[in-house]
């Protein structure tokens, strides 16, 4: 609205009309825009402004005089043509009900309007880092992966083979992470809700289930998780969908195969269940089965998020997970460094 902000914090005092002419220009603004106040009093506002803000500012003036408004934020023109940032503080001059005018202060917020956009900048550029850097990560996961799969040519151990799968099944569940980071606006933290998706997808379709149909069920809320718990949490997931994938229906079974995946949160926790309806693993064979990897990864997985597991193994067996969300703090440490 008004030409004349000051090169510091210098504040210049302004009236107007009605109309939006002024009606009073302290002296400060000569030094501040290269116009004298007896330049500017009964001119109009819109005289100072590049065409673009003439509305903004117009709407802003209206406003203010119907009662207080927030501060405006806005350019002018100085004589010698340059555009500078002000910020535009009014007040009513008079009644609200019969406003006879307005009365304020600009302050010239050049500098700080500079500072804003160097920061963007430099923002904009560490995300595009932070980003590349997610790209690179997921290539070298699916070139792990790739090396893998041509050392499986030379395996015909069908034991071997399977670990060899298991290995490369895991390596591609924290590289959906970085895939998610890396086509996501948000850097710091993914949908859990897409990452359990992309999780059991990616499951489904590289484990042979022969003739079995073993339905999913997926109730997870949109919760947003930092990737210091989203990667654990994903290797939890992997490790007991596949499990129950492989030992969960054996042929005996009779039934509907189902395996349910749920998350939710409240209070700043999440609760993580996998459950499925199969056999069951024996209380008796419990700590036998931990001997595998699969089975003694998992407890790792819950201590690395800080979290409680409980186990269920009446009806199927059932795993439920809770651990506090600390996606705010793996938010701030970003901001913390600049990104």
């Amino acid at each position: 609205m008004f030409p004349f902000p000051c090169l510091g914090i210098i504040t210049v005092i302004f009236s107007t009309d009605n109309e939006g002419v002024f009606t009073y220009m302290s002296p400060r603004a000569e030094a501040v825009s290269g116009y004298r106040p007896e330049e500017v009093v009964g001119r109009s506002f819109t005289c100072f402004l590049p065409p673009e803000d003439v509305q903004m500012v117009g709407d802003y003036f209206r406003n203010s005089m119907g009662g207080p408004t927030q501060p405006l934020e806005c350019r002018f023109i100085t004589r010698d043509g340059a555009v500078r940032w002000i910020r535009l503080t009014a007040k009513t001059i008079g009644s609200e009900e019969n406003p006879e005018g307005l009365r304020g202060i600009i302050s010239d917020i050049t500098e700080r309007k500079k500072a804003e956009g160097q920061l963007s900048i430099s923002l904009m550029e560490k995300e595009t880092l932070l980003r590349e850097i997610h790209h690179r990560v997921k290539n070298n996961f699916q070139v792990i992966i790739s090396l893998l799969r041509l050392q499986l040519k030379n395996i015909h151990d069908p034991a071997l083979e399977a670990q060899f799968n298991e290995a490369a099944g895991r390596i591609r569940t924290m590289g959906i992470v970085h895939e998610i980071l890396y086509g996501s606006d948000n850097l710091a933290v993914i949908d859990f809700n897409t990452y359990i998706k992309r999780i059991t997808g990616h499951i489904y379709g590289t484990l042979s289930l022969g003739n079995r149909r073993v339905a999913l069920d997926i109730s997870a809320e949109h919760i947003n998780v930092g990737i210091d718990q989203a990667i654990p949490c994903g290797l939890l997931i992997n490790e007991i969908v596949t499990n129950a994938l492989k030992h969960a229906f054996p042929d005996s079974f009779h039934g509907d195969a189902r395996i349910s995946v749920g998350l939710s949160g409240k209070d700043g926790y999440i609760t993580l269940t996998v459950s499925d309806n199969g056999i069951g693993i024996p209380e008796t064979t419990f700590e036998e089965k931990n001997d595998s990897l699969g089975m003694s990864l998992i407890p790792l997985f819950v201590a690395q998020l800080g979290g409680v597991m409980e186990v269920e193994r009446s009806k199927g067996t059932g795993y439920t997970i809770t651990f506090q969300n600390r996606c705010g703090e793996y938010e701030n440490r970003l901001k913390s460094a600049g990104l």
